[in-house]
């Protein structure tokens, strides 16, 4: 069965040159996802990255969170996207900041391009992992790339009941699981001693940061992004923050072990 990640054309639709623009304009400083600046800070502490750290990023998007893991910790980062768009973005934009000497970029599907085995300490994910519905094949596959003692480390919303979300169709058909069935499929794909962070908190003060400045300069985006992306952006931030508000929502990270020699 190909998973729905396969489908470029939903991702290529919801990732562009406007939205960039959008993002730039409310300061998400390179983050498109829920939780931004403030979750990666508090997550990357939790990594144990060094100089000699080796990371790759499944659905690296722009690249932003991989920029600034290489920047604050220094370690080599590779980054592989389905996106067209994102991937020369993201090579534009670590150019420009002077990280290319640590951060790489593939273009292509992350369940198949073929990744070499036992090369990575670490894989990692930021909210691209929803698009991923068979998520065990996901895990499996960063467990092979992974050598041993290596970690897997993801942030992502969590849902017990499934929610389905209006925005589906500006973000694409994503699928978010229970903390309990994360866990369990993590177990399923081998890896052990799983740590669970609760980031609602960040990811709330995030999304109602981006929803402000949406706000406050809503006549400049809409002249450089135009009403459509503009109110699409609305809707999606605000029914984020409605999700957490009611508690149909939450929003965590996790980090397990790949089993060492």
């Amino acid at each position: 069965m190909v998973d729905k990640q396969a489908d470029s054309g939903i991702v290529d639709e919801a990732y562009d040159e406007t939205l960039l623009k959008c993002m730039d304009l409310t300061e998400r400083h390179d983050f498109y996802g829920i939780v931004a600046l403030r979750g990666l800070q508090f997550f990357g502490e939790k990594l144990g990255l060094t100089p000699d750290s080796r990371i790759l990023e499944l659905c690296s998007g722009i690249g932003g969170p991989l920029r600034f893991l290489a920047k604050t910790y220094g370690c080599k980062a590779t980054g592989i996207d389905l996106s067209q768009f994102n991937h020369r973005t993201a090579e534009k934009r670590t150019k420009e900041a002077g990280l290319d000497h640590l951060v790489n970029f593939l273009h292509g599907n992350a369940l198949e391009i073929r990744l070499p085995d036992e090369s990575f300490t670490h894989i990692f994910g930021c909210e691209g992992w929803c698009y991923f519905h068979d998520k065990v094949r996901l895990y499996k596959t960063a467990y092979r790339a992974l050598k041993p003692g290596g970690q897997i480390a993801f942030l992502e919303a969590a849902c017990d009941s499934p929610v389905q979300l209006r925005t589906a169709e500006l973000l694409g058909d994503v699928k978010y699981e229970s903390i309990a069935d994360y866990t369990s499929m993590l177990e399923t794909a081998g890896f052990e001693m799983v740590r669970k962070y609760d980031t609602t908190e960040l990811a709330y003060k995030d999304v109602a940061s981006g929803l402000y400045r949406l706000i406050a300069k809503r006549d400049r985006i809409i002249e450089s992004a135009g009403e459509e992306v503009y109110f699409g952006l609305l809707e999606v931030w605000s029914e984020f923050l409605a999700y957490f508000s009611e508690g149909r929502l939450t929003h965590c990270g996790f980090i397990a072990q790949k089993k060492g020699a």
